[in-house]
């Protein structure tokens, strides 16, 4: 998907602000020649009624993370090929062995008693707010990047405290997102990480939070992908400082755009997999199928991008589920530098 360019035969185009939308609209013209959002390209806010999270890998503990640690905000988690939360304990060490298959599973009550420390001392919102909180958990039989008990003990975990968790782990699906855009076959793990199983696993867990969805749109997706600044909700305005991506990207439906009463769901990335990763792209952003649910169910979708820059401590772009920016031990908590910038996107955005 290119810069406020036809989209697979359609609608979907990138455009750099909402000022912009009158000048690509939906209609099958291409804009060419449009440049990407100049810097201060700010967030539009919706009439956003409610907030979810989903992620994959690097992605998956992050949205973990954001729904326990945000647990009042967040109504509804879903994860592919994730850990518990705070698997890594601010440990590179443990975070490569722990919480991905080199090494014996995390220790869940070593978890359990930080995580109640944190929610006693405000650090967190209180977990009695994860109580019936709808989780839906996937991980292939086919996932090796991340070993089955890690995954299990992400489920125990949120069951522990109270989350109503739909766990799926009998499929022979590799280390990737499911989708039936996925480009990826089930089994396999493989760049762009979106594998096609031939499960509407978005269907599964929409349904899950939302009681009931209506079918996706089967054609292209007819509402805007909207770039915008990430510097403007970072930490002292400088997205790098914390990992991030000078972009983020925003899909909003028509409806959400005419004023329509919506939902905000968050979705995360994993490792290698931002638009900034060049042979990945777009991928994520235009092939998780929620932009199909979008356009029929009221949501905007946020996606949020992890720089690749770093070559040193993050060179492929995942998200600080384990410590590795400097001077950030807070990054699981609230107050976390990434956390804390998304949360500044989710309040810009009306969530």
């Amino acid at each position: 998907m290119r810069i406020c360019a036809v989209w697979k035969g359609g609608g979907l185009r990138r455009v750099p602000s909402a000022a912009a939308l009158s000048a690509c609209t939906v209609a099958a013209v291409a804009c060419a020649g449009a440049s990407p959002a100049q810097a201060g390209t700010p967030l539009q806010h919706y009439d956003i009624t409610a907030d979810y999270v989903a992620g994959l890998s690097s992605g998956a503990a992050e949205a973990v993370q954001f729904q326990v640690a945000y647990s009042a905000t967040f109504k509804g988690l879903a994860f592919f090929g994730g850990a518990p939360y705070d698997c890594a304990q601010d440990n590179t060490v443990r975070a490569e062995d722990t919480c991905t298959s080199a090494g014996p599973p995390p220790n869940l009550a070593q978890l359990y008693t930080v995580t109640d420390q944190w929610s006693s001392a405000g650090l967190i919102d209180p977990t009695s707010d994860l109580a019936g909180k709808p989780v839906y958990e996937w991980h292939g039989t086919q996932d090796k990047t991340v070993a089955a008990p890690v995954a299990n003990n992400a489920a125990a975990f949120l069951r522990h405290y109270g989350a109503d968790v739909t766990y799926v782990n009998n499929v022979p699906s590799g280390h990737g997102w499911i989708s039936p855009l996925g480009p990826v076959p089930c089994k396999d793990t493989t760049t762009p990480y979106l594998n096609n199983c031939g499960i509407d696993a978005e269907h599964s867990f929409l349904s899950m939070w939302l009681g009931s969805v209506n079918p996706p749109n089967g054609a292209a997706p007819t509402g805007q992908m909207i770039q915008f600044d990430q510097n403007l909700y970072s930490p002292g305005g400088n997205a790098a400082a914390v990992g991030l991506g000078p972009h983020g990207y925003e899909y909003v439906p028509r409806s959400c755009a005419a004023g329509a009463r919506c939902r905000l769901v968050l979705a995360l990335h994993g490792c290698a997999q931002s638009t900034s990763t060049g042979h990945v792209g777009d991928a994520f952003i235009d092939d998780t199928y929620l932009n199909q649910y979008a356009d029929i169910n009221d949501l905007v979708i946020l996606y949020p991008q992890v720089s690749s820059a770093d070559k040193g401590s993050n060179p492929l772009g995942c998200w600080d589920w384990w410590g590795y920016l400097a001077n950030d031990s807070h990054y699981a908590q609230k107050s976390g530098a990434q956390m804390s910038a998304v949360m500044a996107m989710i309040h810009a955005s009306g969530g």
